[in-house]
This record gives C-alpha cells, structure tokens and sequence, in this order.
C-alpha cells in the first residue's frame, strides 16, 4: 500500500507540477483530469496517464484482499460489491487511456473529450454502488438482528468511518450539481457549487476508502458458518 501509493503520488504531483502556471490550474476550475490533457500539459500529461494506469491496477489486490473478508458478511452481496469496486478499477485504468481532449477526434463523431466523459461516468457509479453495498453489508453485520441473529464478524467502528465520509461526499456532490443545474450556474459552478471541487473531493475518498478498508479490516480471516 505504501508502494503503490507512493509510486501513485510522485507521478501526480510531477505532472501537476509540469501544468503551466499561466493556465492558473486550480481545483475550483479544473477537474483532475485536466492534468492528462496533452494539449494543454504537453509535459506532463504522460505522467498522469501513468499515475492512473498504476492506481487503477494497485486496486485490484486491495479490493482481493477486502473481498475475501465481506463475503463472510454475506457471500452473494460481498461478490456483487467486490465485482463493482474491480470494474471500477478498470475504470480508472481506461481513463487514463481516454484522456480529456476536446475536439480530438478519436472515432468518427466521438472526440478524446466525450469518451473520458462516459468513462468516467461510468466509473463513479461503479464505485459508488460498490461502496453502497459494502457500506450496507458493514451495517447490517453491526447490527446482528439484521443478519439472522449472526455475530459482528468486524466489531472494530475503525472500519466503517469511511462509509460516512462517502455518504458525506456522495451525497454533497449529488445535492451540489442538482441545484447548480437548477439554478443554471456556469460551468464551473461558483464556490461550493464548483463540479471540480466535488470531482476531487470525490475521487480522493474513493482511493481513501480502498485502503483504509484494507488497513483496518484483520489480516487474520474470522471464522463464519
């Protein structure tokens, strides 16, 4: 974890550090992936693509490990959990591959810009509902009444912190866009209504949320019915 998060961040900040000053880069107006926009990070965009390539990848073992410990909470919903969180990995993989490039062509109609748009897209709903069906198993094997009587396999509260951070986050980015679009704000959206703000603070409690699941989950597998 230290490695892949180590590795993750050197090339973060290399390829922000590379972003041009004149273009004021800031996370009120710009979305992270900005920074993988060759045309406008000629330097360091390459440095983004493999930040991502590398996150992506590096969730894979981590949502592993952290699968083998859910399905013991309920095996058919821990597997729908584990599936989401993966896909979504290969999500940020492919990403990284579509970067966002306005008005590159990359198949007939279909710019750089609206493929990463889709990608990405489709990439928080896959995290999302995977972190929903975790949070919800984590609260039911809390609460034995809910799960047949069954014992909390993970008393430890450490765990489920994170699953009110995302409900925070999730739910502040839903209500913020809602109300920007309502009020037809401009793009970025002004204050607390900015989307890059939300993006970003989203994001980052994804990564948060898959390794402190694997830091505070036991190393050691409980034993289940």
């Amino acid at each position: 974890m230290i490695i892949s998060a180590g590795i993750f961040f050197t090339l973060f900040i290399i390829s922000l550090a590379f972003y041009p000053k004149s273009l004021n880069y800031s996370i009120l107006t710009h979305t992270i992936s900005y920074l993988g926009d060759y045309t406008q990070n000629p330097k360091g965009w390459l440095f983004f693509t493999l930040s991502f390539i590398e996150l992506g990848l590096s969730f894979i073992p981590l949502i592993i490990y952290i699968h083998r410990r859910v399905i013991l909470i309920e095996r058919m919903w821990g597997i729908i959990g584990s599936l989401l969180l993966i896909s979504g990995s290969f999500g940020v993989v492919l990403i990284a591959f579509f970067p966002d490039v306005h008005g590159a062509d990359l198949f007939n109609d279909m710019s750089f810009g609206k493929a990463h748009v889709i990608v990405s897209f489709i990439t928080v709903i896959l995290f999302s509902a995977g972190f929903t069906v975790y949070g919800i198993l984590f609260l039911v094997n809390a609460y034995p009444k809910l799960h047949e009587g069954k014992p909390d396999l993970y008393p430890n509260a450490r765990t489920r912190y994170v699953f009110f951070a995302f409900a925070v986050f999730g739910l502040g980015t839903l209500i913020t866009q809602i109300i920007s679009n309502i009020r037809n704000y401009a793009w970025p959206g002004p204050g607390i209504y900015s989307f890059p703000l939300w993006e970003w603070l989203l994001s980052f409690t994804f990564f948060i949320s898959i390794y402190w699941l694997a830091y505070t989950l036991p190393n050691e597998i409980p034993p289940s019915e």
